[in-house]
């Protein structure tokens, strides 16, 4: 079977209708769909930051009441006091056992578990608090082998003012995150 070729020159006439009766989109339509395009992402952008500076204060929330569960686990486990301190200036929660007076315990620095809150989130006590910080800015919260602790509580705020507050409870030593 042998095939006939089509004529290679089209009549200049013959081209535009060709071309015209394809559709096509326009430089006005497409320059229309980008400012739509881009007055969303000027609307949604911000929003998305918003809450990701939330989910950063939540996700530093949890990890803190993770650390005094640790805390609160590992004394009870090792019958050894635990405390987690928190320095408010440096925005930093420091778990370790705890050495009354400087007595050795036998543990080492290496024992020690160190979390830095992310860049917008930060450590605040509040005035319903009855304990009194520390003139460095420290507040402490000690763990003891019987499950108890001192007690406490100490409120993660965001950038936006969105408070977290978590609280030891005195007797049972549990850990509660509220928003």
């Amino acid at each position: 079977m042998i095939r006939r070729r089509p004529p290679s020159g089209l009549a200049p006439a013959e081209k535009n209708r060709r071309f015209s009766a394809e559709p096509a989109f326009t430089l006005f339509e497409m320059l229309v769909v980008l400012i739509i395009m881009s007055l969303c992402a000027a609307f949604v952008v911000p929003q998305l930051a918003g809450s990701l500076t939330k989910m950063n204060a939540r996700t530093a929330a949890s990890k803190i009441a993770a650390s005094l569960r640790y805390a609160r686990s590992k004394a009870v486990a090792q019958r050894v006091p635990y405390r987690a301190d928190f320095d408010i200036n440096e925005n930093r929660l420091t778990v370790r056992p705890y050495r009354p007076n400087g007595e050795n315990t036998g543990h080492t620095v290496a024992n020690s578990t160190l979390y830095d809150l992310p860049d917008g989130v930060r450590l605040e006590m509040r005035s319903d608090d009855s304990r009194p910080i520390k003139e460095d800015h420290a507040y402490t919260i000690v763990f003891f082998p019987t499950g108890a602790s001192s007690g406490g509580r100490i409120m993660v705020l965001d950038e936006e003012e969105r408070s977290f507050a978590l609280s030891a409870d005195l007797i049972t030593g549990s850990v509660k995150l509220t928003e």
